[in-house]
């Protein structure tokens, strides 16, 4: 009786599935889509690490971020929260140690134990020349932008991306800035 029963729900789930219901799966689809960072080495003339200290390194008093005609000052990388669903969160900017925990980007930059990490903002998000400005202790300024265009269909996404650092577009996922 029991192998009857098994048999009757196995022909059951096999052939209860319209081939009309399956073909919709793309509606079902969620994209993973990186957020939006600035990644920024400082370093003096040498090479030299100069956010060694984190928060105590004088190349960062007086430190601020402008975004949207508002300024930020600089934040602690280690309250970053973790969760298992990821979700950008703009964060103006913050120290993270080297290589970055999610250490996808690990490139040969020397000595470096921290860097100085800029956003992040939603990647799923369109953006058009959006302009961050750094402003340093000294009165210096470093001036980012970037675009952001998503466009999808049901079954294909395409994203195209460009960040540029004082006009300049940025190759590779480092920029170091020299003071």
């Amino acid at each position: 009786m029991k192998r009857l029963l098994f048999a009757t729900i196995m022909l059951l789930a096999f052939f209860a599935c319209d081939e009309d219901e399956v073909v919709g799966w793309e509606d079902y689809v969620i994209w993973d889509i990186s957020p939006i960072e600035f990644r920024i080495l400082v370093l003096d003339e040498n090479g030299n690490d100069l956010i060694t200290d984190k928060k105590d390194s004088d190349v960062l008093q007086g430190l601020k971020l402008w975004y949207n005609n508002e300024c930020y000052l600089l934040e602690d990388g280690e309250s970053v929260m973790v969760t298992r669903y990821y979700m950008p969160t703009f964060y103006p900017f913050q120290i993270l140690p080297y290589p970055i925990a999610y250490n996808l980007y690990a490139e040969d930059v020397g000595n470096v134990e921290n860097v100085l990490v800029l956003g992040e903002w939603d990647g799923s998000d369109n953006f058009d020349s959006e302009e961050v400005i750094l402003e340093w202790g000294d009165g210096s300024k470093d001036v980012f932008t970037f675009s952001n265009s998503v466009q999808h269909d049901k079954s294909e996404l395409q994203i195209t991306r460009h960040l540029y650092h004082n006009g300049e577009e940025i190759e590779g996922s480092y920029i170091k800035i020299y003071k």
